[in-house]
Order: C-alpha cells, then sequence, then structure tokens
C-alpha cells in the first residue's frame, strides 16, 4: 500500500463482496506518515515507561479511507450507484450515504482525521463526531468545529 487512503477493514463485513466489487482489503495496518515511521517498524507499538504500547489507526480513519475508496469506484465508473455499491458491500444505501458524506469533510480535516491512532483501543473520536461535522456548510465552518473537538479529544482523561 502506498498511502493512507486505502481502506482497511477489520473483519467487520464481509471481505469477499468487497473484493467482488474491486475493493482493496487489507486486515494488517495502514502505512503511517513518514515522521511515524518508527512506530511501523516496531510493529505499530512503543515502549514507553516499560509499558507496551499498541497503536493501530484509528476506527474513523478506516471509515474515511473507506469512503474515500467508495467515491474512487463510483467516479471511475466500476459502479453506478450507492445502491449498486451498497448491494456489492452487503452495507445499506443508508451506510453507503453516511459514508459518502465523510467526503464533504475539508481537505485538511480529512488529512488530520487519516492520522488519527487509536492507543491501547482507546479510539480519539467517533464517526459521529466527525460526521457531525458535515452538517456545517462552508470549509471554515467545519474548522471551527473541529478545532473545538480537537481540544475535547485532548482534554479527555487518560483510563
Amino acid at each position: 500500500m502506498s498511502n493512507l487512503s486505502e481502506a482497511v477493514i477489520q473483519n467487520s463485513e464481509p471481505a469477499s463482496n468487497f473484493e467482488e466489487a474491486g475493493i482493496r482489503i487489507c486486515t494488517g495496518k495502514l502505512p503511517l506518515l513518514p515522521h511515524k515511521r518508527k512506530w511501523r517498524d516496531r510493529g505499530l507499538a512503543e515502549i514507553l515507561h516499560g509499558r507496551q504500547l499498541v497503536l493501530r489507526p484509528a476506527r474513523v480513519a478506516m471509515t474515511v479511507a473507506l469512503a474515500r475508496e467508495f467515491e474512487r469506484k463510483l467516479r471511475s465508473g466500476a459502479v453506478q450507484s450507492n445502491a449498486e455499491l451498497a448491494s456489492l458491500t452487503d452495507l445499506t444505501a443508508t451506510r453507503i450515504t453516511q459514508l459518502m458524506d465523510l467526503n464533504l469533510l475539508a481537505p485538511d480535516i480529512r488529512r488530520e482525521v487519516l492520522q488519527l491512532l487509536s492507543v491501547d483501543g482507546r479510539e480519539p473520536t467517533s464517526e459521529r463526531q466527525v460526521r457531525r461535522l458535515v452538517r456545517e456548510l462552508t470549509w471554515d465552518g467545519q474548522r471551527e468545529k473541529w478545532k473545538k473537538l480537537r481540544q475535547a479529544m485532548r482534554s479527555q482523561p487518560a483510563n
């Protein structure tokens, strides 16, 4: 895989249907950005204070990557509609619409979301919170809400 936009699915949907639709499935790890390459080289684990932290791409990052892949399939003509995509992937049309809405995020927010990591199974934010950003009609409005959401993510107590 060459970039973060390739989709990763954690065995939640039948892989064969995605493959039939021409969507690449990877049950491994997403490649990280160059400055975080050391995590990939250590198997997405970092030794910190004598404790091993398990790092993996956040679920919302994988969901945004999947939404981008679906968008590419639609634009390339590999699938004709959201309904066809839904039937090929065993997802509902409503779920496909929710995923496609994530493509309306401002590009800089999308890049940041793709870089989010889950640490020891603790997700930085939920897909629902990110989908709320899309309700803002302007990218500036999305950026303001994203800034508030990032501050809330940083202030969450570590369990």
